[in-house]
């Protein structure tokens, strides 16, 4: 006969203990249940350069209570074009305080634009939170002159406009206004407000701030210099050269003139202009030698349409390097420098900007040697609209050797 055995007390307390200290093991394998906020620091504006307060994120349990200490958790940011960006927040990863919070900063930039900050828990990438922060412009760093600067001007003749762009250190536009101060450096050294209007200037929502030089009996380089009224370290400047008038230039005949797809349309300007060489009489053909100084100037009998209209004052150079037929087609920009150009009418930079076209517009496109070569001068103006008007009919040619 069996005598059936049943657990004592004792086996039962030992099971029961086994069971427990299992379940303890399996719940701390199980990922922490969290609730994952953004503390402090959300929805930042941040000018462009600077670095943002600490961005505070949350973590706590499903019991409310703080998740445990030193758990670790990732940062991620997402630039505006969307793209990751692993360098611009100060830190990548952190592991959870007392509190169970984590920070990190975003680190300065000139880009503007939303970006997004993201914390996920380092053990279960579906418990994170999000911010947006957004980059706007900086503070007023820099005024730079985008048109008018380098004119050749005879004497007794006003500039164009000579325009500075006002931004902050990234060449972001500032585009609330500010007050901008011109002053005038004379031939002789002197620094005066006389002889520019205005003597200062609001900027406008481009950044933009205008003066001119008025007409002097005065030959030299003038140097207009603007000055931020709020902060002024910071400056930009332009220099004028007031030349001798221009005897009478060549005719080089009616003009001709193309809309913006490039369809030849009517027109009634006309053109003068030439080369002189080393101080001689200006004529439109030319042969020198490559040690010789050049002048070359025109003049543009404005379209009786085009009278008052804003334009664009352009200058291009066909160059064919000696012993060969290749041409080379460079633009004169509103530095006086040349930049190659392919033949895109689209492309083409502006020599100056002129806000209203008088009747007669001078043009004076260069002064200095020219290489070995052949070159012949285009120039004339593009209307808002996309018209261009230049000479056609003929062109400045010189034959450098």
């Amino acid at each position: 006969m069996c005598t059936a055995r049943y657990p004592t007390l004792s086996q039962y307390g030992s099971r029961l203990i086994h069971i427990l200290l299992v379940y303890g093991i399996l719940s701390l394998l199980q990922p922490v249940l969290a609730t994952v906020t953004v503390a402090s620091g959300a929805n930042q504006t941040v000018p462009a350069g600077s670095d943002s307060e600490d961005i505070v994120f949350s973590f706590v349990n499903e019991q409310g209570n703080p998740i445990t200490t030193g758990t670790p958790v990732n940062f991620s940011l997402v630039d505006p074009t969307g793209n990751p960006k692993d360098d611009g927040i100060t830190a990548l990863t952190a592991e959870t305080d007392d509190n169970g919070q984590v920070s990190t900063r975003f680190k300065g930039t000139g880009t503007m634009g939303g970006y997004t900050i993201t914390a996920t828990l380092a053990t279960d990438a579906s418990q994170f939170a999000s911010t947006d922060l957004v980059v706007i412009v900086g503070t007023p760093a820099k005024l730079t002159v985008t048109a008018g600067s380098g004119q050749l001007i005879t004497v007794g003749e006003g500039s164009t406009d000579i325009v500075f762009e006002l931004t902050d250190a990234f060449a972001n536009v500032i585009t609330t206004a500010q007050f901008v101060n011109f002053t005038l450096t004379t031939p002789s050294g002197d620094t005066t407000t006389n002889g520019i209007f205005p003597e200062d200037d609001a900027s406008n929502s481009k950044g933009q701030v205008v003066t001119r030089l008025d007409p002097t009996a005065t030959k030299g380089d003038y140097t207009v210099i603007a000055t931020l009224m709020s902060d002024n370290t910071v400056t930009g400047s332009a220099i004028v050269t007031v030349i001798e008038p221009a005897p009478e230039l060549p005719l080089l005949g009616v003009g001709a003139a193309i809309n913006s797809i490039g369809i030849a349309v009517n027109t009634d300007a006309s053109f003068n202009g030439g080369i002189q060489v080393n101080a001689s009489n200006f004529s439109k053909d030319a042969e020198l030698n490559s040690t010789d100084s050049v002048v070359i100037r025109g003049v543009i009998n404005v379209a009786s349409t085009d009278i008052g209209k804003a334009a664009d004052l352009l200058v291009v150079g066909a160059y064919t390097p000696p012993d060969t037929d290749i041409v080379y087609y460079y633009m004169v920009d509103n530095n006086n420098d040349l930049q190659l150009w392919d033949a895109n009418m689209a492309h083409l930079v502006p020599f100056t900007k002129i806000e209203k076209l008088p009747a007669t517009q001078s043009v004076n496109m260069y002064g200095g040697p020219l290489p070995e070569g052949k070159v012949n001068v285009y120039f004339g103006y593009r209307l808002d609209n996309g018209e261009i008007v230049y000479n056609g009919a003929n062109t400045i040619n010189a034959t450098i050797k």
